[in-house]
C-alpha cells in the first residue's frame, strides 16, 4: 500500500520503501531532524482555539522551542523543549525507517513514562527547514494522508 504526501512524496506502508521526489539537497530526513523547531502559529490559529495558540507562543524560537536530538547512534530520537517544562513533553522514540524526506518512529514502550499508542508516526520534511507529523492511522487504505500536524519550522540557520 502507498500513501501520498501532497508534494509528490510517496512512501510504502508495507516495508516502508521510499519512492521519493528529488530531494532539496543531498541530506536525508535523518540528517535534517536534529535542531530546534517552532510551530507555524498562523496556521495553528486557523484550526486551534485562541487559548491553544497562546499556549504555543511560549515554545517559539525566541523563547523555548522544541528540540530534537538523535541518540544511540541515530537509533532513537529525543524530543523535548530546550528548557523542559514537564517530563510529559519529553519523548524518546525508536527510529524504525528513514528516507530522503521522512523519518518513521515507534514509541519506546520500555520507558517507565511511556504513553504509547499502537501507531507509528512519520516526520515528513518539506525541505530541510520545515516538517510536519503524520500518524499511521491518518493514512487511508488508498494510501492518502487524511490528517497531519501543523508544520514546524527550524529556528537556526538552514541545513544543506
Amino acid at each position: 500500500m502507498q500513501f501520498d504526501f501532497s508534494a509528490g512524496i510517496r512512501l510504502s506502508v508495507i516495508g516502508l520503501s521510499a519512492l521519493i521526489f528529488t530531494p532539496v539537497s543531498y541530506a536525508t530526513g535523518l540528517q535534517w531532524l536534529p535542531g530546534t523547531w517552532e510551530v507555524d502559529l498562523k496556521a495553528m490559529a486557523q484550526s486551534e482555539s485562541p487559548e491553544r495558540v497562546e499556549e504555543e507562543k511560549a515554545y517559539q524560537c525566541g523563547r523555548n522551542p522544541y528540540k530534537i536530538e538523535l541518540w544511540d547512534g541515530g537509533k532513537k530520537m529525543f524530543y523535548t523543549n530546550v528548557t523542559p517544562v514537564a517530563e510529559k513533553y519529553s519523548n524518546a522514540d525508536f527510529i524504525i525507517d528513514h528516507g530522503d524526506n521522512y523519518v518513521a518512529l515507534q514509541c519506546d514502550r520500555e520507558r517507565d513514562d511511556a504513553d504509547c499508542n499502537e501507531w507509528h508516526w512519520y516526520i515528513v520534511f518539506n525541505g530541510p527547514n520545515e516538517h510536519f507529523w503524520v500518524r499511521e492511522d491518518w493514512i487511508n487504505e488508498e494510501g492518502m494522508i487524511t490528517g497531519n500536524t501543523i508544520s514546524r519550522f527550524r529556528c537556526e540557520g538552514p541545513v544543506a
